[in-house]
């Protein structure tokens, strides 16, 4: 049985500085955002469209599996 993938994103400051990576509720939670923002800024990013940028951008940046 395989096990669940799990989705990181990471978290950049408007200097382009990493200040966090974890899932979506932990970015949501840091970020001040709701889900709905935090989905459509990532579908934006991810078109490679340029994003208003705000105090904060996050970037889906892997899949991989649970411990």
């Amino acid at each position: 049985m395989s096990k669940p993938m799990r989705t990181n994103y990471a978290v950049y400051d408007k200097d382009d500085n990493l200040v966090m990576v974890g899932n979506y509720k932990e970015c949501i939670e840091y970020m001040g955002i709701t889900k709905d923002s935090f989905l459509r800024q990532i579908r934006t990013v991810k078109r490679g469209k340029e994003s208003i940028r705000r105090k904060y951008t996050a970037y889906k940046i892997e899949e991989s599996e649970y411990d």
